[in-house]
């Protein structure tokens, strides 16, 4: 058995050699190197170049399930966010789907869960009909006895997993408006909004009042949107930091009004 000053002088020995592989392992993966898919040159410590990490993320965008808004989502250990506002939805999603879930980001709880076809396939454009999934669906509800599953619109005729990501993320997010709606205590139009994923990478929530969720605008910008202070005011931007004195913060699009003699969409850089 070793003594205690021997452990240490091991144990400080295996830290060095994993600084040395890590230093190694760095430097080889910073080398120039040809791209996975094409024939152009990867990024910079990447495997692959600028036009295939675009594609590649614009094609696991498009299978990836919304989570919902942040805000308005209560703490829930479910795969989905929005699986308590929404449980025959997610239970439909669960039984009907063959699903890959992916671990949250540090700053966020949400999972990030693709869609990759019909349960137990992998063909993302298999087209099917709901009624010939009878036999998966016959432990939830019936789509005509389910409110939720009813106002997605699924089509009697053939439909694709993708079609369906695409009628789920657009329920959900028809929903998180009307969230929003009724804390600004008014209808947001455009270009006060423009709803649609995050867009920080692979972050999988909504962004209704600003291009990023809410977990994103506290991790990236430390500020948050949330009901105004001032009476009958809508909604208002709000620090979860420090910040110095003139110190950018960030770009913030804004019209209060709509239509509105008078009142147009500006940019305002510092805040």
């Amino acid at each position: 058995m070793l003594s205690a000053r021997l452990r240490e002088l091991q144990t400080k020995k295996n830290n060095e050699l994993k600084k040395r592989h890590e230093v190694t392992r760095q430097i080889e993966r910073r080398k120039p190197h040809k791209c996975q898919l094409c024939h152009r040159q990867a990024r910079h410590g990447g495997n692959l170049c600028p036009a295939c990490c675009q594609q590649q993320r614009s094609l696991r965008s498009e299978c990836l399930v919304n989570q919902g808004c942040p805000y308005f989502l209560r703490k829930t250990r479910g795969m989905f966010q929005w699986h308590l506002e929404f449980p025959e939805l997610a239970q439909w999603t669960l039984t009907a789907l063959n699903l890959t879930v992916e671990p949250p980001l540090k700053h966020s709880r949400s999972k990030r869960i693709i869609i990759m076809g019909w349960k137990e396939s992998t063909d993302i454009h298999e087209a099917r009909s709901i009624e010939s999934m009878s036999l998966i669906l016959d432990r939830v509800d019936s789509v005509n006895e389910c409110p939720q599953l009813k106002e997605l619109n699924l089509p009697s005729q053939l439909i694709t997993p993708n079609e369906v990501i695409k009628l789920i993320n657009s329920f959900i997010l028809r929903h998180q408006i009307m969230a929003w709606n009724q804390v600004a205590g008014r209808r947001l139009e455009s270009p006060e909004i423009q709803p649609d994923l995050c867009q920080s990478p692979r972050c999988p929530n909504s962004a209704i009042v600003f291009p990023y969720c809410a977990d994103c605008c506290r991790k990236y910008y430390r500020v948050e949107v949330r009901p105004s202070t001032i009476h009958a005011s809508g909604l208002g931007l709000f620090a979860t930091g420090t910040f110095k004195s003139g110190e950018y913060v960030c770009d913030y699009c804004y019209d209060m009004v709509p239509k509105r003699k008078g009142c147009h969409s500006k940019q305002r850089a510092d805040m």
